[in-house]
Protein backbone atom coordinates (compact mmCIF):
# COMPACT_ATOMS: atom_id res chain seq x y z
CA UNK A 1 0.00 0.00 0.00
CA UNK A 2 1.63 3.32 -0.87
CA UNK A 3 0.53 6.17 1.48
CA UNK A 4 -0.26 9.64 0.23
CA UNK A 5 3.04 11.65 -1.02
CA UNK A 6 4.96 8.69 -2.38
CA UNK A 7 5.73 8.58 -6.15
CA UNK A 8 5.43 5.17 -7.71
CA UNK A 9 7.20 3.41 -9.96
CA UNK A 10 7.17 0.96 -13.26
CA UNK A 11 6.91 -2.19 -11.65
CA UNK A 12 5.30 -1.55 -8.30
CA UNK A 13 2.93 -3.59 -6.54
CA UNK A 14 0.77 -1.42 -4.87
CA UNK A 15 -2.15 -4.33 -3.43
CA UNK A 16 -3.38 -3.55 0.17
CA UNK A 17 -2.68 -6.56 2.51
CA UNK A 18 -5.05 -8.11 4.95
CA UNK A 19 -4.50 -6.16 8.67
CA UNK A 20 -2.19 -3.31 7.07
CA UNK A 21 -4.66 -0.37 7.65
CA UNK A 22 -3.72 3.05 7.64
CA UNK A 23 -4.14 3.27 11.13
CA UNK A 24 -1.86 0.19 12.00
CA UNK A 25 0.96 1.78 9.39
CA UNK A 26 1.05 5.12 11.18
CA UNK A 27 0.73 3.29 14.60
CA UNK A 28 3.75 0.75 14.51
CA UNK A 29 6.04 4.55 14.06
CA UNK A 30 4.67 6.60 17.13
CA UNK A 31 7.43 6.09 19.24
CA UNK A 32 10.53 5.69 17.01
CA UNK A 33 13.21 8.26 17.12
CA UNK A 34 11.48 10.82 13.74
CA UNK A 35 14.76 13.20 13.11
CA UNK A 36 17.63 11.67 14.21
CA UNK A 37 19.06 9.39 13.39
CA UNK A 38 16.25 8.61 10.91
CA UNK A 39 15.38 4.53 10.93
CA UNK A 40 13.94 3.17 8.43
CA UNK A 41 12.40 -0.63 8.74
CA UNK A 42 12.95 -3.00 5.87
CA UNK A 43 12.69 -6.40 4.95
CA UNK A 44 14.30 -7.67 1.50
CA UNK A 45 12.83 -11.22 0.03
CA UNK A 46 15.25 -13.20 -1.95
CA UNK A 47 15.46 -15.95 -4.60
CA UNK A 48 17.74 -18.40 -2.17
CA UNK A 49 19.48 -18.09 1.45
CA UNK A 50 22.95 -17.76 -0.08
CA UNK A 51 23.42 -13.57 -0.40
CA UNK A 52 26.32 -14.10 -2.51
CA UNK A 53 24.34 -15.83 -5.26
CA UNK A 54 20.71 -14.67 -4.52
CA UNK A 55 18.73 -11.79 -6.11
CA UNK A 56 16.16 -9.60 -4.68
CA UNK A 57 12.50 -10.13 -5.92
CA UNK A 58 11.06 -8.20 -3.20
CA UNK A 59 11.76 -4.18 -1.41
CA UNK A 60 9.82 -2.84 1.10
CA UNK A 61 10.67 -0.02 3.29
CA UNK A 62 8.89 2.11 6.21
CA UNK A 63 10.25 5.49 6.65
CA UNK A 64 10.44 7.51 9.80
CA UNK A 65 7.41 10.25 8.62
CA UNK A 66 5.17 6.88 7.75
CA UNK A 67 5.43 6.77 3.95
CA UNK A 68 6.26 3.48 2.20
CA UNK A 69 8.36 2.15 -0.74
CA UNK A 70 6.61 -1.42 -1.78
CA UNK A 71 7.83 -3.46 -4.82
CA UNK A 72 8.08 -6.39 -6.29
CA UNK A 73 11.43 -7.08 -8.46
CA UNK A 74 12.28 -9.18 -11.98
CA UNK A 75 15.48 -11.07 -11.03
CA UNK A 76 16.19 -12.23 -14.37
CA UNK A 77 15.98 -15.72 -13.49
CA UNK A 78 12.77 -18.25 -12.64
CA UNK A 79 12.43 -18.63 -9.16
CA UNK A 80 12.06 -21.98 -7.80
CA UNK A 81 8.58 -23.77 -6.46
CA UNK A 82 10.15 -23.63 -2.75
CA UNK A 83 10.60 -19.61 -2.61
CA UNK A 84 7.27 -19.17 -4.68
CA UNK A 85 5.46 -21.18 -1.79
CA UNK A 86 7.46 -19.73 1.10
CA UNK A 87 6.50 -15.82 -0.15
CA UNK A 88 3.65 -16.16 -2.30
CA UNK A 89 5.34 -15.06 -5.36
CA UNK A 90 5.48 -16.49 -8.34
CA UNK A 91 7.23 -16.45 -11.70
CA UNK A 92 4.14 -14.99 -13.43
CA UNK A 93 3.58 -12.32 -10.74
CA UNK A 94 7.49 -10.85 -11.19
CA UNK A 95 7.05 -11.03 -15.46
CA UNK A 96 6.56 -7.50 -16.30
CA UNK A 97 8.23 -5.89 -12.96
CA UNK A 98 11.13 -3.46 -13.00
CA UNK A 99 14.68 -4.99 -12.32
CA UNK A 100 16.65 -4.19 -9.50
CA UNK A 101 19.26 -2.39 -11.75
CA UNK A 102 16.00 0.06 -12.62
CA UNK A 103 14.83 0.58 -8.82
CA UNK A 104 18.19 0.98 -7.14
CA UNK A 105 18.03 4.63 -7.78
CA UNK A 106 14.48 5.07 -6.73
CA UNK A 107 15.46 2.99 -3.26
CA UNK A 108 18.31 5.45 -2.98
CA UNK A 109 15.96 8.55 -3.57
CA UNK A 110 13.16 7.24 -1.58
CA UNK A 111 15.53 7.08 1.59
CA UNK A 112 17.12 9.90 0.79
CA UNK A 113 13.79 12.20 0.15
CA UNK A 114 11.98 11.14 3.48
CA UNK A 115 15.30 11.30 5.99
CA UNK A 116 14.39 14.99 6.87
CA UNK A 117 16.98 16.91 8.75
CA UNK A 118 18.40 13.64 10.12
CA UNK A 119 22.34 13.41 9.53
CA UNK A 120 22.35 9.60 9.84
CA UNK A 121 20.27 6.79 8.42
CA UNK A 122 20.03 3.17 10.08
CA UNK A 123 18.21 0.75 8.12
CA UNK A 124 16.19 -1.79 10.74
CA UNK A 125 15.99 -4.74 9.53
CA UNK A 126 15.44 -8.68 11.23
CA UNK A 127 19.00 -10.66 10.51
CA UNK A 128 19.79 -8.07 8.70
CA UNK A 129 23.61 -7.75 8.75
CA UNK A 130 23.65 -11.42 7.70
CA UNK A 131 21.06 -11.54 5.20
CA UNK A 132 19.22 -8.04 3.87
CA UNK A 133 22.75 -6.12 3.76
CA UNK A 134 24.87 -8.80 1.95
CA UNK A 135 22.16 -9.13 -0.37
CA UNK A 136 21.58 -5.54 -1.02
CA UNK A 137 25.63 -4.54 -1.22
CA UNK A 138 25.91 -7.91 -3.85
CA UNK A 139 22.94 -6.80 -5.98
CA UNK A 140 25.02 -3.24 -6.26
CA UNK A 141 28.21 -4.20 -6.82
CA UNK A 142 26.62 -6.43 -10.05
CA UNK A 143 25.86 -3.48 -11.32
CA UNK A 144 28.79 -1.68 -10.43
CA UNK A 145 30.96 -4.65 -12.42
CA UNK A 146 28.53 -4.07 -15.34
CA UNK A 147 29.11 -0.45 -15.63
CA UNK A 148 30.70 2.77 -14.25
CA UNK A 149 27.20 4.09 -12.69
CA UNK A 150 26.98 1.90 -10.12
CA UNK A 151 25.72 3.04 -6.50
CA UNK A 152 27.48 1.76 -3.31
CA UNK A 153 25.66 0.08 -0.05
CA UNK A 154 26.95 3.78 1.88
CA UNK A 155 24.49 6.19 -0.39
CA UNK A 156 21.44 3.93 0.93
CA UNK A 157 22.34 4.79 4.49
CA UNK A 158 25.40 5.45 6.69
CA UNK A 159 24.42 2.29 9.40
CA UNK A 160 22.30 -0.94 9.79
CA UNK A 161 20.31 -1.80 13.26
CA UNK A 162 19.48 -5.93 13.80
CA UNK A 163 16.41 -6.63 15.57
CA UNK A 164 17.47 -10.57 15.43
CA UNK A 165 20.44 -9.69 17.72
CA UNK A 166 18.31 -7.49 20.17
CA UNK A 167 15.82 -10.26 20.50
CA UNK A 168 18.20 -12.53 21.65
CA UNK A 169 19.52 -10.33 24.89
CA UNK A 170 17.92 -11.68 27.78
CA UNK A 171 17.45 -7.98 29.49
CA UNK A 172 14.94 -6.55 27.31
CA UNK A 173 13.00 -9.68 27.70
CA UNK A 174 12.76 -9.22 31.32
CA UNK A 175 12.06 -5.82 31.30
CA UNK A 176 9.41 -7.01 29.28
CA UNK A 177 7.75 -9.25 31.48
CA UNK A 178 7.71 -12.21 28.75
CA UNK A 179 9.85 -15.44 28.57
CA UNK A 180 12.25 -15.32 25.45
CA UNK A 181 10.82 -18.02 23.13
CA UNK A 182 13.26 -20.75 22.35
CA UNK A 183 13.09 -20.29 18.40
CA UNK A 184 13.62 -17.07 17.31
CA UNK A 185 11.99 -16.63 13.89
CA UNK A 186 10.01 -13.70 13.75
CA UNK A 187 6.38 -15.57 14.18
CA UNK A 188 7.70 -17.34 17.39
CA UNK A 189 8.98 -14.05 18.64
CA UNK A 190 5.71 -12.24 17.92
CA UNK A 191 3.90 -15.08 19.34
CA UNK A 192 5.49 -15.15 22.54
CA UNK A 193 4.69 -11.37 22.64
CA UNK A 194 1.02 -10.94 21.55
CA UNK A 195 0.05 -14.89 21.77
CA UNK A 196 -0.87 -15.45 18.07
CA UNK A 197 0.63 -15.85 14.85
CA UNK A 198 1.89 -12.58 12.81
CA UNK A 199 0.46 -11.95 9.54
CA UNK A 200 1.65 -11.67 6.30
CA UNK A 201 5.00 -13.29 6.98
CA UNK A 202 7.54 -14.10 4.03
CA UNK A 203 6.09 -11.00 2.45
CA UNK A 204 8.60 -7.91 2.57
CA UNK A 205 5.51 -5.70 3.66
CA UNK A 206 4.66 -8.23 6.29
CA UNK A 207 7.50 -8.84 7.93
CA UNK A 208 8.47 -5.13 8.83
CA UNK A 209 4.94 -5.07 10.12
CA UNK A 210 6.05 -7.87 12.61
CA UNK A 211 9.21 -6.46 12.92
CA UNK A 212 7.85 -2.87 14.31
CA UNK A 213 5.00 -4.51 16.51
CA UNK A 214 7.89 -6.89 18.38
CA UNK A 215 9.73 -3.26 18.75
CA UNK A 216 7.10 -1.82 20.55
CA UNK A 217 6.75 -4.76 23.21
CA UNK A 218 11.03 -4.91 23.32
CA UNK A 219 12.34 -1.66 22.94
CA UNK A 220 9.46 0.88 21.91
CA UNK A 221 11.93 3.80 22.06
CA UNK A 222 15.17 1.75 20.00
CA UNK A 223 17.49 3.17 22.83
CA UNK A 224 18.60 -0.53 23.31
CA UNK A 225 19.05 -1.67 19.86
CA UNK A 226 20.81 1.91 18.96
CA UNK A 227 23.31 1.33 21.77
CA UNK A 228 24.31 -2.24 21.22
CA UNK A 229 23.28 -3.35 17.95
CA UNK A 230 23.77 -1.10 15.01
CA UNK A 231 26.76 -1.28 13.32
CA UNK A 232 28.28 0.73 10.08
CA UNK A 233 27.45 -0.37 6.92
CA UNK A 234 31.08 1.07 5.84
CA UNK A 235 33.88 0.25 7.44
CA UNK A 236 36.35 2.72 5.77
CA UNK A 237 39.16 3.73 7.98
CA UNK A 238 38.22 1.54 10.65
CA UNK A 239 41.07 -1.06 11.84
CA UNK A 240 39.23 -4.51 11.64
CA UNK A 241 41.35 -6.04 14.21
CA UNK A 242 39.93 -4.09 17.09
CA UNK A 243 36.23 -5.64 16.24
CA UNK A 244 35.17 -8.27 18.12
CA UNK A 245 35.72 -11.79 16.58
CA UNK A 246 31.44 -12.32 15.51
CA UNK A 247 31.54 -9.00 13.63
CA UNK A 248 34.66 -9.12 12.23
CA UNK A 249 33.66 -11.39 9.72
CA UNK A 250 31.14 -9.15 8.42
CA UNK A 251 33.37 -6.59 8.65
CA UNK A 252 35.33 -7.86 6.68
CA UNK A 253 33.33 -9.22 3.90
CA UNK A 254 31.39 -5.03 3.95
CA UNK A 255 35.34 -3.94 3.59
CA UNK A 256 35.72 -6.03 0.68
CA UNK A 257 32.95 -4.59 -1.44
CA UNK A 258 34.21 -1.44 -0.76
CA UNK A 259 37.35 -2.09 -2.49
CA UNK A 260 35.51 -4.22 -4.88
CA UNK A 261 33.85 -0.55 -5.63
CA UNK A 262 36.42 1.39 -5.72
CA UNK A 263 38.13 -0.61 -8.38
CA UNK A 264 35.07 1.06 -10.76
CA UNK A 265 37.66 4.08 -10.90
CA UNK A 266 39.10 4.38 -14.41
CA UNK A 267 42.82 5.09 -12.77
CA UNK A 268 42.93 1.27 -11.64
CA UNK A 269 42.29 0.85 -15.56
CA UNK A 270 45.80 2.76 -16.17
CA UNK A 271 48.84 0.65 -15.18
CA UNK A 272 51.14 3.88 -16.27
CA UNK A 273 48.92 6.21 -14.31
CA UNK A 274 48.91 4.08 -11.09
CA UNK A 275 52.60 3.79 -11.44
CA UNK A 276 53.19 7.00 -11.57
CA UNK A 277 50.89 7.95 -8.37
CA UNK A 278 52.87 5.16 -6.20
CA UNK A 279 56.06 7.18 -7.58
CA UNK A 280 54.72 10.22 -6.19
CA UNK A 281 54.43 9.08 -2.65
CA UNK A 282 58.39 7.49 -3.14
CA UNK A 283 59.59 10.42 -0.72
CA UNK A 284 56.99 10.16 2.01
CA UNK A 285 57.18 6.37 2.26
CA UNK A 286 58.78 4.73 5.21
CA UNK A 287 62.38 3.31 5.47
CA UNK A 288 62.50 -0.16 4.29
CA UNK A 289 66.11 -0.96 5.78
CA UNK A 290 64.95 -1.35 9.34
CA UNK A 291 63.42 -5.02 10.24
CA UNK A 292 61.34 -3.08 12.78
CA UNK A 293 59.26 -0.45 11.67
CA UNK A 294 55.84 1.30 13.91
CA UNK A 295 53.33 -1.63 12.60
CA UNK A 296 55.66 -4.30 13.54
CA UNK A 297 55.46 -5.35 9.72
CA UNK A 298 59.14 -5.94 7.67
CA UNK A 299 59.44 -4.53 4.32
CA UNK A 300 56.16 -2.83 4.39
CA UNK A 301 55.98 0.65 2.81
CA UNK A 302 54.09 3.05 4.70
CA UNK A 303 53.02 6.77 4.27
CA UNK A 304 55.53 8.38 7.18
CA UNK A 305 53.21 11.26 8.01
CA UNK A 306 49.92 10.11 7.49
CA UNK A 307 47.43 9.13 10.77
CA UNK A 308 45.32 6.88 8.77
CA UNK A 309 44.53 3.62 10.75
CA UNK A 310 44.36 1.71 7.37
CA UNK A 311 44.11 1.52 3.78
CA UNK A 312 45.33 4.67 2.42
CA UNK A 313 43.55 7.09 0.83
CA UNK A 314 44.00 10.14 -1.00
CA UNK A 315 42.80 11.89 -3.67
CA UNK A 316 43.53 14.07 -7.22
CA UNK A 317 41.11 16.03 -8.59
CA UNK A 318 38.71 15.21 -5.96
CA UNK A 319 38.94 11.29 -7.39
CA UNK A 320 39.48 9.44 -4.20
CA UNK A 321 41.94 7.05 -5.15
CA UNK A 322 43.50 3.80 -2.55
CA UNK A 323 46.96 4.13 -3.04
CA UNK A 324 47.08 -0.04 -2.41
CA UNK A 325 45.09 -0.97 -5.41
CA UNK A 326 46.69 1.60 -7.11
CA UNK A 327 50.41 -0.86 -5.69
CA UNK A 328 48.57 -3.45 -6.96
CA UNK A 329 47.93 -2.80 -10.96
CA UNK A 330 51.02 -1.10 -11.38
CA UNK A 331 52.87 -4.21 -10.45
CA UNK A 332 50.39 -7.34 -11.69
CA UNK A 333 48.20 -5.45 -13.77
CA UNK A 334 45.01 -4.50 -14.15
CA UNK A 335 42.19 -6.59 -12.38
CA UNK A 336 39.32 -8.10 -14.34
CA UNK A 337 36.15 -6.25 -13.52
CA UNK A 338 33.12 -7.72 -15.51
CA UNK A 339 32.50 -10.68 -13.06
CA UNK A 340 29.03 -10.63 -11.35
CA UNK A 341 29.71 -13.31 -9.19
CA UNK A 342 30.54 -11.74 -5.81
CA UNK A 343 32.35 -15.16 -4.68
CA UNK A 344 34.73 -14.45 -8.06
CA UNK A 345 35.53 -10.81 -7.57
CA UNK A 346 38.96 -9.92 -6.61
CA UNK A 347 40.49 -7.34 -4.82
CA UNK A 348 43.99 -6.17 -4.19
CA UNK A 349 45.10 -8.57 -1.14
CA UNK A 350 48.16 -7.98 1.60
CA UNK A 351 50.36 -11.15 1.99
CA UNK A 352 51.38 -9.00 4.31
CA UNK A 353 48.50 -8.74 6.33
CA UNK A 354 49.58 -4.68 7.06
CA UNK A 355 46.40 -2.96 5.97
CA UNK A 356 48.57 0.30 5.56
CA UNK A 357 50.96 -0.96 3.24
CA UNK A 358 51.50 0.16 -0.44
CA UNK A 359 54.22 -1.90 -1.60
CA UNK A 360 53.52 -3.47 -4.73
CA UNK A 361 55.01 -6.44 -3.82
CA UNK A 362 52.93 -7.48 -0.70
CA UNK A 363 49.89 -7.02 -2.82
CA UNK A 364 48.25 -9.17 -5.27
CA UNK A 365 44.85 -9.35 -6.75
CA UNK A 366 42.70 -12.51 -4.68
CA UNK A 367 39.32 -13.21 -3.71
CA UNK A 368 37.49 -12.77 -0.91
CA UNK A 369 37.64 -16.28 0.29
CA UNK A 370 41.06 -16.99 -0.32
CA UNK A 371 42.44 -13.75 1.55
CA UNK A 372 40.33 -14.26 4.62
CA UNK A 373 42.37 -17.53 4.59
CA UNK A 374 45.51 -15.98 5.19
CA UNK A 375 44.64 -14.98 8.67
CA UNK A 376 44.58 -18.81 9.78
CA UNK A 377 48.27 -19.25 7.88
CA UNK A 378 50.79 -19.94 10.90
CA UNK A 379 53.90 -21.07 9.13
CA UNK A 380 56.28 -18.44 10.44
CA UNK A 381 55.73 -16.65 13.63
CA UNK A 382 56.84 -13.60 14.00
CA UNK A 383 58.24 -12.59 17.60
CA UNK A 384 60.58 -9.63 18.89
CA UNK A 385 62.27 -9.59 15.71
CA UNK A 386 62.39 -13.14 15.42
CA UNK A 387 60.93 -15.72 13.11
CA UNK A 388 60.78 -19.60 13.75
CA UNK A 389 59.06 -22.21 11.61
CA UNK A 390 55.26 -23.64 12.16
CA UNK A 391 53.23 -25.24 9.46
CA UNK A 392 53.91 -24.74 6.08
CA UNK A 393 52.19 -22.36 4.09
CA UNK A 394 49.81 -23.27 1.08
CA UNK A 395 48.94 -20.14 -0.40
CA UNK A 396 50.34 -18.48 -3.43
CA UNK A 397 51.87 -16.50 -3.16
CA UNK A 398 53.30 -17.48 0.28
CA UNK A 399 52.07 -15.75 3.44
CA UNK A 400 54.85 -12.84 4.62
CA UNK A 401 54.76 -14.29 7.77
CA UNK A 402 55.92 -17.89 6.42
CA UNK A 403 58.72 -16.53 4.92
CA UNK A 404 61.92 -15.88 6.52
CA UNK A 405 62.29 -11.79 6.92
CA UNK A 406 65.25 -11.45 4.12
CA UNK A 407 62.70 -12.95 1.79
CA UNK A 408 60.23 -9.95 2.97
CA UNK A 409 62.83 -6.55 1.82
Amino acid sequence: MMLSGESSIEGDDNEKMPGSSSHQLKDDMKKRPTNNPALFSFDLEGTGKDTDSSKIIQVHIKAPNGNEYDTLVHPGIEISDDISKLTGITNKKLRDKSTFAQIAPHVRDFIQNNRGDSTEVILVGYNARSYDIPLLANELLRLTHRNDEGLSISSFADKVMDVYLLIKDQEVWDNSGKEMPTTKTLNSVYCALYGNDAKNLHSAKGDVIAMNKIMEKLDSDYSIALERYTYPISYEGVNLDTLPKEERKLAEAARFREQCFAQRNPIYKDVNKCKEIINGYQSRLKPTESLEDNAGHWGCHEIIDSKQTAYFRTSKKEINILLHIAACTALNGVVITDCTDFKQMRTASHICQNARCVNPKHLCWETMSYNLSRRFCYGYAKCDNKVGPNVSCVHDPRCMTTMPVEQWM
